[in-house]
């Protein structure tokens, strides 16, 4: 199977969700699959780590790779624009008292999105930050974390450290621990086990990790100016351990 083929595949299965989605939605069957921010995000990261997992199969480039990443949030964004205007169609004003019969089974008011606002992948995680260590309203803290260009990078950096870990014979499970997972990276670069808790220190961590990450490039054959951006943004560029 090839990149088009693949991307075409998920797709399609992105927008036969949605459909499923909005359905469930407008016929009030909830008690089918609970529909919130919460659901939706599981259900799409299920997909994303299903699509990474195939572009790894097929050896996909990075660049391929990280550019699919970057699209993946807008491209959900796309299809629910498109079928959010299709299917509010069928919803019932509150206002209006006029439908009959099997028109009384839709929702009197849907919440589906008819806007294209990529400035939303903005200002909602900015808004959640600042209730969060502005106003102490630790109940956004959710929010914040399933913005997509946090939860998706989140997610594809744990698949990296999975895959890197099977391929170096290491528990693979080991990369949902965070503290774990760089004390594995550690003896991979046959560093010091107590950088660990160095590596616990804000700011300061940061000169130890490049030399980790210069490690890890050159255990990898990876050019070494690879590094300072795996130490900057390890969720997207950890992915050169296994797509070349």
């Amino acid at each position: 199977m090839n990149l088009k083929t693949i991307l075409v595949k998920y797709f399609l299965i992105l927008v036969i969700l949605q459909i499923i989605i909005n359905l469930i939605q407008i016929l009030k069957l909830n008690f089918i699959l609970p529909i919130g921010n919460l659901s939706y995000s599981i259900i799409y990261v299920l997909i994303f780590i299903f699509l990474m997992n195939k572009l790894h199969q097929i050896e996909s480039r990075f660049l391929t790779v990280i550019l699919i990443l970057l699209m993946y949030p807008i491209l959900i964004l796309f299809i629910n624009f498109i079928l959010g205007n299709i299917f509010i169609q069928f919803c019932n004003d509150v206002t209006d008292q006029s439908f009959d019969g099997i028109l009384n089974l839709f929702e009197n008011s849907c919440n589906f999105t008819t806007r294209f606002d990529l400035l939303q992948f903005i200002w909602d995680p900015y808004s959640a930050f600042n209730l969060i260590f502005f106003e102490g309203q630790f109940s956004f803290i959710g929010n914040l974390a399933l913005s997509p260009y946090i939860l998706y990078p989140s997610v594809f950096y744990v698949f990296i450290l999975f895959k890197y870990f099977k391929l170096k014979k290491i528990n693979p499970y080991q990369s949902f621990i965070p503290i774990l997972n760089k004390l594995q990276i550690l003896k991979i670069c046959n560093l010091p086990l107590i950088w660990i808790f160095i590596l616990l220190i804000p700011f300061i961590r940061l000169f130890w990790l490049y030399k980790i990450n210069s490690k890890l490039n050159q255990i990898e054959s990876i050019n070494n100016s690879n590094t300072i951006w795996m130490t900057l943004f390890p969720s997207y560029f950890y992915g050169k351990l296994i797509f070349k």
